[in-house]
């Protein structure tokens, strides 16, 4: 069974470099779809009136042939490992470029009348996560999504996180503390403006802590009572009295009296003895009470703990770094970039935030006042971090700008 991997960026060049290592790791191309918002004319303007892309159209759209390749090599990148690259106008988003199956269900049935929120959820995306991702690509980002077999979807969402793939669960609370609820299939798309508004508006939360001291009840330990009986024994005396009978005979010689009676009539005569026997009777009388209460009283405890804040620090960059000013060497740099070896597979543009970087590592007071070789190191390391770019390929254009800039201190 297969599950369905996305990710979003916000640069088309790491979402190629995602693609392609997706491809060189086994996954079917018909299997990965890209979706990249087009709404700069940067990148409009390389593809031809029926929308197809066409790389060699750089020079005739009023760009250099270099700005052209350097276009051509980010955009048709994506061509090279995807079937299908077109614009396509999508309700919602605006002008997208879109390749792979997510291409195909947007140009098919339900495609772009329902939208890019549609076919998301057409190919297996939670609505849930439909609606963010299909803003996010409004939003100017570059979505990839991936068919992946059950056993690799695992290696695939591994894949596309390596390569900067951002984090759309942030960004859509952003967006609702903006008051975003949901994607409409009915909003108009961002303009250019606005989005280069988006990419520039960040807000950074300050998360504060509160301290509440409440109660409960605790068990500490109490007072189990028992009862049981315990024997003692009892030594009494009591004085009885027993009874016998005697019979005895006694000689007489006396004439028959009165008081004699019926001397001859037959009678019976009985007397019975008895005895005095000890009977014990117990009575139960109470001798004490055992009084189990609770006695309740009231303290105060002083509780210390600590609480977290977040603060943002703010740094002023230098005046340096400001677009006008690193545009006074502008010139120079460009003159750098045209005698160099990449000029022949890079544009200008894709170069220039390498000189960009090097102008502002002379700016930096920990690496200002050192020699090259010693903040190498640590140039590339920034770099690597921040960039997807080979540092060979712009080490050269990287010291120069910071050799100019340190002359020119």
């Amino acid at each position: 069974m297969a599950k369905t991997v996305v990710a979003i960026y916000d640069r088309l060049e790491d979402s190629r470099s995602a693609i392609a290592e997706l491809l060189s790791e086994g996954f079917d191309r018909d299997d990965v779809s890209v979706v990249a918002n087009a709404t700069g004319a940067e990148l409009r303007r390389y593809f031809d009136e029926q929308g197809r892309y066409v790389e060699s159209r750089g020079s005739e759209a009023g760009g250099s042939a270099a700005s052209g390749a350097g276009v051509g090599a980010a955009v048709g990148g994506i061509g090279g490992l995807l079937v299908g690259l077109g614009l396509l106008s999508v309700p919602g988003v605006g002008p997208v470029l879109a390749a792979g199956p997510l291409a195909a269900t947007l140009v098919g049935a339900g495609g772009v009348t329902g939208g890019l929120l549609g076919a998301l959820t057409d190919a297996g995306v939670p609505e849930e996560e439909a609606h963010r991702y299909a803003e996010g690509v409004r939003r100017g980002g570059n979505l990839v999504v991936v068919n992946a077999p059950d056993g690799r979807a695992e290696m695939a969402a591994t894949i596309l996180d390596r390569h900067a793939a951002a984090d759309v669960e942030a960004r859509e609370s952003n967006w609702r503390r903006q008051g975003w609820e949901r994607h409409e299939h009915e909003a108009e798309p961002l303009t250019e403006r606005q989005l280069a508004q988006e990419r520039e508006h960040i807000e950074i939360p300050i998360v504060e802590e509160d301290i509440r001291v409440g109660k409960r009840e605790v068990e500490r330990g109490g007072v189990r009572a028992r009862t049981y009986v315990r024997e003692r024994p009892v030594d009494e005396q009591v004085e009885l009295r027993d009874e016998s009978v005697e019979v005895r005979r006694q000689r007489a010689d006396r004439p028959l009296s009165a008081a004699d009676g019926d001397a001859f009539r037959e009678r019976s005569v009985e007397m019975h003895e008895t005895d005095e026997e000890a009977v014990v009777s117990k009575e139960a009388r109470v001798v004490e009470d055992v009084v189990i209460e609770k006695q309740a009283r009231d303290r105060t405890e002083h509780v210390r703990d600590t609480v977290r804040r977040t603060e943002v620090e703010i740094e002023q960059l230098d005046d340096d770094i400001v677009d006008e000013d690193f545009s006074r060497y502008e010139r120079t740099f460009r003159g750098h970039f045209k005698d160099s070896d990449i000029s022949d597979r890079y544009a200008y543009d894709d170069v220039m935030p390498a000189y960009r970087f090097g102008y502002s590592l002379a700016n930096d007071a920990n690496c200002r006042d050192r020699r090259w070789d010693e903040i190498e190191p640590e140039a590339r390391t920034r770099w690597e971090a921040r960039n997807r770019g080979s540092w060979d390929d712009v080490r050269e254009s990287v010291r120069h700008s910071w050799e100019v800039r340190n002359r020119d201190r």
